[in-house]
């Protein structure tokens, strides 16, 4: 993947494989990226696609804070919403004391599936229930951060 800028100068900004579908729409990873990095308090951030059941894959960012600053995940996403197409936004963040890097300094993205894997759903007798708006029925509660 690669911007133009008005200069036309081409800019390297992700590969294929990192783009994530969800929902029928492409969202890349250096998107996300970029915006959340912006936020004064991040040093650094990664995007991976997690699986959904409903909508395919969606985006899970990871951040590291810098140093003597603070953040919380839902202020991060705020950052994220005012900034972001609703399509694009994190469905989860995670925060980490250090990015896992490969041995030549890449972010390490395999190790960054294994540290965020969704943990396994409770059961339904303990989940609440929310009304479908489009049928009425009952679904899963969603989490907060997915708003």
């Amino acid at each position: 993947m690669v911007r133009q800028d008005e200069h036309g100068c081409l800019t390297v900004i992700g590969r294929c494989k990192d783009v994530i579908l969800t929902n029928g729409y492409n969202v890349h990873p250096g998107e996300i990226e970029e915006v959340l990095c912006a936020h004064p308090a991040v040093a650094q951030a990664a995007v991976i696609a997690h699986d959904d059941p409903v909508r395919g894959e969606v985006p899970h960012t990871v951040a590291v804070l810098r140093s003597g600053t603070s953040a919380s995940p839902e202020e991060l996403l705020g950052h994220c919403r005012t900034r972001l197409a609703r399509f694009k936004l994190p469905r989860h963040l995670t925060l980490l004391p250090v990015m896992p890097l490969t041995a030549t300094g890449k972010v390490d993205r395999h190790a960054l599936h294994a540290d965020t894997a969704p943990r396994p759903a409770a059961p339904a007798s303990s989940q609440s229930a929310v009304p479908s708006p489009a049928t009425g029925r009952a679904r899963p509660h969603e989490e907060a951060a997915s708003s």
